[in-house]
């Protein structure tokens, strides 16, 4: 005996058919709910992974910014301590070169007055030979 042939039969299979349809129509509808969330889920999930790494990326942006003008700074305080340094340098040299001047001016100062008093002596050596040279004639 076939459903054909038999009107109960036919019935119970149709009800059977419609009520696992609908179970089949559910599990479709829940199946293809839970992939939208899971779809939505996926996307929130990447669409906070692009928000974290932009965040981030705008943090490297500020930490660069930072050290750059970091940089900037210490190579600005750096340029004036090497400028300071080149000043000192060029006045000790100023100072070691006047020193220098003042001291070869000393050193013919004294030469010239060592001269000066070389020949002061040739004189005076001169003057008491011919003074002891009259005091032996005069004796």
């Amino acid at each position: 005996m076939t459903a054909s042939e038999d009107e109960a039969l036919y019935e119970a299979a149709k009800t059977l058919y419609y009520t696992c349809s609908d179970e089949e129509i559910r599990m479709r509808c829940l199946e293809r709910e839970e992939y939208y969330q899971d779809l939505r889920n996926y996307e929130r999930a990447i669409e906070q992974e692009r928000s974290d790494r932009e965040l981030e990326r705008l943090e490297h942006e500020q930490d660069l910014q930072n050290y750059r003008k970091t940089l900037e700074q210490e190579r600005s305080v750096h340029e004036q301590d090497l400028q300071n340094y080149k000043r000192t340098l060029e006045q000790e040299r100023s100072e070691r070169e006047l020193d220098r001047r003042n001291y070869e001016q000393t050193l013919e100062q004294e030469r010239s007055e060592r001269e000066l008093d070389q020949q002061n002596y040739e004189q005076l050596i001169a003057q008491l030979r011919t003074e002891l040279a009259q005091l032996k004639k005069n004796r």
